[in-house]
Parts: structure tokens; C-alpha cells; sequence
């Protein structure tokens, strides 16, 4: 019984940490879709005469080995949090990669 109970928690534990994850993951693209918009990087890519769907893309990954390692730390304990839903074979977990389009200053995709 006490296995089954332990199992069940597990389950649920990864669970809740998945979908933290994917709530940091928007959040991220969120933000720096926000960063996008308020640089100066529509005004760099019309200088150079430049627009279009996918004209630029941006890739954002998390260091899997660099989380592991904080949450070790005092300081890292609600990155442990994370824990359950981290790959435990990858070193790197893609948090986005999309498109960028001009002149719209959008995701494409």
C-alpha cells in the first residue's frame, strides 16, 4: 500500500512540475516577444531593407545540468520544484523557437 501511495505522489508531483514548466515557458516567450517589440530591432532590419514571415529566428533553451545544480543550493529550492518534469538524459530543454516576422514585430508561428 505505502508503494502505491509513494508511486501516486510521484505521479502527481511530475505532474504539477509540468505544468510549472510550461507556465515558465510562456511566460518566457511572453517576455521576449515584449523585449522584441520595444527594441530597436525593426527599426536595424528596415535600414537594411529587410522584411518577411520568419525573417529572423530566436531559439531559447534551459540549461538542464545548471538547474539541477541550483537546486542544490539554498537559494535554488523552488527551481527544484522543476525537478520531475526536467529530461533526465538531455543537457539542454528547448523553452521556445519561433519565428520572428517584420513589419508586424510578431511570433509568425
Amino acid at each position: 500500500m505505502m508503494v502505491s501511495k509513494t508511486l501516486a505522489q510521484s505521479i502527481v508531483d511530475k505532474q504539477l512540475a509540468a505544468d510549472k514548466l510550461e507556465q515558465f515557458k510562456e511566460e518566457m516567450k511572453q517576455l521576449v516577444g515584449k523585449a522584441l517589440k520595444n527594441s530597436n530591432l525593426l527599426e536595424l532590419v528596415e535600414n537594411y531593407g529587410l522584411t518577411g514571415e520568419d525573417l529572423l529566428s530566436f531559439q531559447c533553451t534551459l540549461d538542464v545540468n545548471k538547474v539541477r545544480e541550483f537546486s542544490q543550493t539554498d537559494e535554488g529550492q523552488k527551481a527544484s520544484e522543476l525537478l520531475p518534469a526536467l529530461p533526465h538524459d538531455e543537457e539542454q530543454l528547448s523553452v521556445f523557437a519561433i519565428g520572428w516576422c517584420f513589419p508586424c514585430a510578431t511570433w509568425c508561428h
